[in-house]
């Protein structure tokens, strides 16, 4: 496991600038609580380090390499994502949504309570991997896997350096996106007591659970930025029984 005593916290922006000035490999790196959109990322090796609450979106990942990794709460969405590698990570939390997988690796790695919905899945090769409630589409979502994950959620969120306001906030969100399957989610504070739905697996409904997603990582994100925004950020510890 990383000790996050030998990692320097990275600000996005700092990263995107060693990497337009040509550096390609970042290891012992806390990178953690931004977004990072619409970016050419290709031949990046990213190893021995931590990715905290980031989300990649319509970037393209080609040729990159994540080695030894501690991967939680991020996501990578419609991404370009060819000949790239996971090796050796323990993935957490983690979404994939509408990605485009070629020659895709995940090799010794173990991945827990997360999604990949809505990608071509055709070259993603995870056969030397463990996958712990891990689904690839929303069909598969049950009363039990909701379930696990408000408490996975929940533990999450109360952890994190931020306001009660904000925290009810994202667990609101998580709970709107269980609404697509008429789950009984009414044990949550707030919660609605009925729901409508389709009855069925839908793209429509797909979406929904991952714009619910996306939009709690955008709200944790601007929430802890502006809390903090020219200091070292507090880390979340993973306290996971899988990792």
């Amino acid at each position: 496991m990383i000790e996050m005593q030998q990692l320097k916290n990275v600000f996005s922006s700092e990263f995107l600038e060693r990497y337009k000035s040509g550096e390609r490999e970042f290891s012992n790196i806390n990178l953690q609580y931004a977004e990072i959109s619409g970016v050419d990322l290709s031949n990046v090796v990213i190893k021995n380090s931590k990715i905290f609450v980031v989300t990649f979106s319509d970037c393209n990942i080609t040729n990159v390499q994540f080695i030894n990794c501690e991967m939680i709460y991020s996501g990578f969405h419609r991404c370009h994502l060819e000949n790239s590698t996971f090796k050796k990570c323990n993935m957490d939390l983690m979404f994939f949504e509408d990605n485009f997988f070629k020659r895709t690796n995940v090799s010794e790695s173990t991945i827990v309570w997360s999604a990949i919905i809505g990608s071509s899945m055709g070259e993603l090769d995870s056969s030397s991997s463990v996958f712990i409630e891990v689904i690839t589409d929303t069909a598969q979502i049950t009363q039990q896997y909701i379930e696990n994950g408000l408490a996975r959620i929940g533990s999450f969120i109360s952890s994190l350096d931020i306001d009660v306001l904000l925290k009810s906030k994202l667990k609101k969100e998580f709970q709107d996106s269980a609404s697509h399957y008429n789950f009984d989610v009414k044990y949550i504070p707030d919660a609605k007591t009925s729901y409508e739905s389709s009855g069925s697996y839908n793209k429509a409904a797909e979406h929904g659970y991952g714009a619910n997603i996306q939009n709690m990582m955008h709200s944790i994100i601007n929430a802890y930025n502006a809390a903090h925004p020219y200091q070292d950020k507090k880390s979340y510890q993973n306290d996971s029984k899988y990792k």
